[in-house]
């Protein structure tokens, strides 16, 4: 029998303090660009092209259809691709439709007795239907998810769902709160020799809760705390984005394994169509844990000009 477990449990390192190796934790990286680069930190701020992503309440925001596109190539072979398209349904919704997949490329296969059996492949994923209100000041969404995880050839599927809410009174302060993994769980089937093993492997409930503030208009400030009741975790993430001329320059600060931890990144519009699309490109830089190297990552954002 391979040995299965070695694989996406140490995908990225992703985990919360104490719990590496939870369901999941490797949704935790980020599926953009501008995202990763702020920490993550975004919960209460719009994420161009990537709000079903961020928090479902903030479809409630989107006034234009919006696209965004992310495919990572990452040191020791992994790699993470994502889309997001939101369609407003005036006058208070908007629907999205999402995907984000990750996953390792050659891993090293073995049995119990330490015999090599070549390589394979293992990855993990789902897609999204999205549906967010704009009441006035509170705003709502739902994320709907079909889960699947595949190492080699064992596989797990599963659904999800998120729930989210943003506060707007104020035009430059918002206040934003998630429950991911609401009800999400995989469904494994096993293979083992003529035996096939079946069991549940579920998802813990993660609280964020999100600050946005703008100050004299060319300044975020972001802080987000992320609570798991299941293990008494919190984790602490905060983003700066400065804008001059047509840049904005982004730094993430978090709290992740008891350190401090930092990343960097920009984002900027590339061109403007004839037809008014407007093109924009964001990008974070990876320094990786320990023996990983470094990573480069674009995101593309595809938008209809909002005069």
């Amino acid at each position: 029998m391979k040995s299965k477990l070695i694989i996406l449990f140490i995908f990225f390192g992703l985990s919360y303090p104490s719990t590496g190796g939870i369901t999941g934790s490797s949704y935790q990286y980020g599926t953009n660009a501008r995202s990763i680069s702020l920490s993550n930190a975004l919960t209460a701020n719009y994420n161009n092209g990537y709000n079903p992503l961020t928090n479902p309440a903030l479809l409630g925001l989107v006034k234009k259809t919006e696209f965004g596109f992310s495919y990572f190539n990452l040191s020791l072979d992994r790699y993470i691709q994502s889309f997001s398209i939101v369609i407003p349904s005036p006058p208070i919704a908007s629907i999205g439709i999402s995907s984000h997949t990750l996953g390792t490329k050659n891993i090293p296969g073995m049995t119990s007795g330490n015999v090599s059996t070549g390589f394979y492949d293992a990855w993990e994923g789902y897609i999204m239907l999205s549906f967010g209100l704009n009441l006035g000041d509170f705003l709502s969404g739902i994320n709907f998810k079909i889960l699947k995880n595949q190492i080699s050839s064992s596989s797990a599927d599963g659904i999800g769902l998120d729930f989210g809410l943003l506060y707007s009174h104020l035009s430059n302060v918002k206040f934003g709160i998630m429950f991911e993994n609401l009800y999400s769980k995989y469904s494994w089937d096993i293979q083992n020799g003529v035996d096939n093993i079946s069991y549940d492997e579920d998802f813990p409930l993660i609280v964020k809760l999100g600050l946005a503030s703008v100050f004299f208009k060319d300044c975020l400030i972001l802080y987000q705390l992320d609570f798991l009741p299941d293990y008494d975790e919190i984790l602490n993430k905060a983003g700066l984005e400065l804008t001059f001329n047509n840049m904005k320059y982004r730094l993430g600060l978090n709290d992740k394994n008891n350190q401090l931890n930092y990343s960097i990144g920009f984002g900027t519009n590339i061109f403007k169509t004839k037809n008014d699309l407007n093109i924009s490109m964001d990008y974070a830089l990876d320094m990786g844990l320990v023996n990983e190297g470094t990573s480069h990552l674009f995101t593309f954002i595809f938008k209809k000009w909002e005069d």
